[in-house]
Formats: C-alpha cells, sequence, structure tokens
C-alpha cells in the first residue's frame, strides 16, 4: 500500500509512570493510502508496530505548544488523545494538514464502537 507520509514525531506517554524523560519517546509515524495512522519505534520494521490508529469525522486536531516541544498538537480521537509533536513548524503544519483532510474524508464512528 502506498505510503502518504511517514517521518517522526514526538509521542508523549499516557502513563503517569514515565517522570524521568516527561514521557516523551521518539516514534516513527506512517500515514498509509488507507487512512491508516502507524506508529513504533523504528523507521522502516513493519514487525515493530506499536499502534494503529483508525481516524474518524468525530476526531479533531489542536496546535499547542507543549513545554521543550514548541510544535505540538494533539490528536483527540474517538478512543483517546494522543500528544505529540514535531522539531519543526513545517513539519507540523504538513502532518496537521495531511490529518486533517484525512479526519474529513472518513466516516462517522460505528454507533456500536462509541464507547469502546
Amino acid at each position: 500500500m502506498a505510503t502518504k507520509k511517514e517521518g517522526y514525531l514526538w509521542k508523549k506517554s499516557a502513563s503517569k509512570l514515565t517522570f524521568l524523560n516527561q514521557g516523551w519517546r521518539r516514534r516513527w509515524f506512517t500515514m498509509d493510502a488507507s487512512g491508516m495512522l502507524k506508529y513504533g519505534k523504528k523507521k522502516g520494521d513493519a514487525k515493530d508496530v506499536s499502534a494503529v490508529i483508525r481516524l474518524f469525522k468525530e476526531d479533531t486536531i489542536e496546535l499547542k505548544p507543549l513545554g521543550k516541544h514548541e510544535f505540538g498538537f494533539v490528536l483527540h480521537s474517538t478512543k483517546k488523545d494522543f500528544v505529540l509533536a514535531t522539531d519543526s513548524k513545517a513539519d507540523r503544519d504538513q502532518w496537521v494538514a495531511l490529518l486533517n483532510r484525512q479526519i474529513a474524508a472518513t466516516s462517522s464512528r460505528p454507533e456500536s464502537t462509541r464507547n469502546l
């Protein structure tokens, strides 16, 4: 499947136990042509996919400076919030534009899965 965009993003862990470095980890993200957002620890390792995020029309993006990560944003998905950041404004703007286009092109989350 063709890739729309890929690259490293900073992802903040949801765990409260990651106090040493504030829970930020550098992760390799890939948005494929089907609109699935995947991430893992390293570039190009298909076996190393940590998660797959399916986007829905109800998802939103919030631009938000996050401490030392000036170019941060939050993906508010229907399942959870993903706190992310890039190293540059241009890269953040590209990711946010792509995510917003993908969200607009998707369908609503099925009723039967809204509370999962």
